[in-house]
């Protein structure tokens, strides 16, 4: 999916009032950026469908409640969950401390930018993987296909190779739901 679309879908929602601030889970700390989001992802319009192929996928909403929740059983120690657009606009989120989804996905797109820069010296094309880290805790950033991507918020104690093969799975998935 490209980077349009994805605005495009993104704007489709805004008009017909799909995106609306955090559920009922803000009071414990945690946040989705959508609520009652039925809209299948590729459905661009957010009217009925007869698009059974539309229909069938699960909307980002969905599929971000239960990949997030997978990533969270596997890892309990991660402090957030955020999957934005890589032009830094957050698409769903999940925080068990009080954050600025805009601005956690800015910094990760202008993070995965330097990325995508720096990935010629190694001889690709494009990052897959990148982390950050320092002594309050540790950002790493998962490419959910060509427009988007996952970015995942831990202490600086978390066991990162469960953390690697858990998140770089739920990134793919996200792939799949976006495509």
């Amino acid at each position: 999916m490209t980077t349009r679309k994805v605005i495009g879908i993104l704007f489709a929602k805004i008009r017909h009032g799909a995106l609306q601030g955090s559920d009922d889970r803000k009071s414990q700390g945690l946040g989705f950026m959508y609520r009652g989001d039925t809209m299948p992802v590729g459905c661009e319009d957010g009217v009925t469908h007869k698009d059974e192929a539309c229909m069938s996928k699960p909307s980002i909403a969905e599929g971000s409640k239960e990949l997030f929740a997978e990533l969270y059983a596997e890892i309990p120690e991660i402090r957030g969950i955020l999957l934005a657009t890589v032009e830094g606009l957050p698409l769903v989120y999940d925080f068990k401390e009080e954050q600025s989804a805009e601005r956690v996905a800015a910094l990760a797109a202008s993070a995965w930018g330097i990325g995508n820069r720096i990935t010629p010296l190694l001889g690709t094309e494009q990052v897959r993987e990148l982390s950050a880290s320092g002594p309050g805790g540790r950002f790493h950033l998962y490419a959910a296909g060509a427009s988007a991507v996952l970015s995942i918020l831990t202490p600086k104690s978390i066991n990162t190779g469960m953390l690697q093969l858990k998140a770089s799975e739920v990134a793919q998935r996200f792939e799949a739901i976006l495509a």
